[in-house]
């Protein structure tokens, strides 16, 4: 048995309707629907590749978010080369054993195509790329994988828009990347890719706004080819095709300051130029503070340990 999945980064399950999305409605028609499925928390799509590559919360992966802090650096998880700062491309980065890394210990393979950002990408894969298996980043196909059939397929396809916005284009690559490996190879016993829609748009345009409705049409046209070509061979070699999401998006009606809140509920927080006039008003008052000898509490968490309050992510690989 083999699996191919497909995540559509940004879909909300409830949007799912005949008319946008036949396909994805269809597929949810004749398959299983996880109908109380949820994203791994928080909702973010590093700590969701993460999630996905391991099987577990962030309490496991060590990733607690998009960006975040650890043993005194600002990590920007959309970076590879920030993630790696925490360890490197053989360990450290992710706190746990990823899908990739068992595949490469038994011999096996994974593909990986995808179209969002480096840090995530790398994420999703890890262990597989490593380990030398095709791994296409679409927008730098070299950057992951030196692998012979990437080496010979990558090349025909020319270099995309960068930053292509909403990313049509984009994600077709993802599908005509899946497709060219499949003239070449045999199909691994696990294949993921990754469209970065209908995300983009959503960020860019809402959830309501016509070409928001014309992407995500164009997400589900996308995924019908590879649908059919399930429908075709791939159910009848028991390949088990998969569809997912990282995570949703709402409506916001409006912005709420944090800091206001926890003001008004009572707790002391400020930006550094307050807390900076809170100093010098507790020295005034013979208040004790940390002098420049002593050595003040880190409040940075080592990844290492495990992060209070994750929910648990119920994975399509655990």
């Amino acid at each position: 048995m083999k699996f191919v999945i497909v995540v559509l980064d940004g879909l909300r399950p409830d949007q799912l309707d005949e008319a946008v999305t036949p396909n994805l409605a269809e597929l949810s028609k004749i398959g299983l629907r996880l109908a109380r499925h949820t994203s791994s928390f928080p909702s973010e799509t590093r700590v969701s590749s993460a999630a996905l590559s391991t099987g577990g919360h962030s309490s496991a992966h060590g990733i607690i978010g998009n960006r975040f802090l650890a043993n005194g650096r600002s990590i920007d998880g959309s970076s590879l080369s920030a993630l790696l700062t925490l360890g490197s491309e053989r360990g450290g980065v992710l706190t746990a054993t990823t899908i990739g890394e068992v595949l490469a210990a038994h011999g096996r393979a994974m593909l990986s195509i995808g179209s969002q950002s480096q840090g995530s990408f790398g994420l999703s894969s890890w262990g597989s790329w490593q380990a030398g298996a095709p791994a296409f980043w679409v927008h730098d196909p070299s950057k992951f994988s030196n692998n012979a059939a990437l080496r010979r397929i990558a090349p025909t396809f020319p270099m995309l828009t960068p930053d292509e916005a909403p990313a049509r284009a984009t994600i077709e690559r993802v599908v005509d990347l899946f497709f060219s490996f499949l003239k070449e190879e045999a199909l691994p016993e696990v294949s993921l890719l990754w469209l970065s829609e209908p995300d983009i748009t959503y960020h860019m345009f809402g959830l309501q706004h016509p070409t928001a409705r014309e992407v995500l049409h164009e997400v589900d046209r996308q995924f019908g080819r590879i649908f059919a070509w399930w429908s075709e061979k791939g159910e009848q070699e028991e390949v088990q095709l998969i569809a997912a999401s990282d995570h949703g998006h709402a409506i916001i009606g409006e912005k709420i300051s944090v800091l206001d809140h926890l003001q008004r509920s009572g707790f002391k927080g400020g930006s550094r130029t307050h807390a900076r006039r809170r100093r010098r008003n507790n020295r005034s008052k013979g208040c004790k503070h940390l002098g420049s000898g002593q050595r003040r509490p880190s409040s940075n968490r080592d990844v290492s340990q495990p992060f209070r309050g994750a929910v648990v992510w119920r994975g399509f690989l655990a």
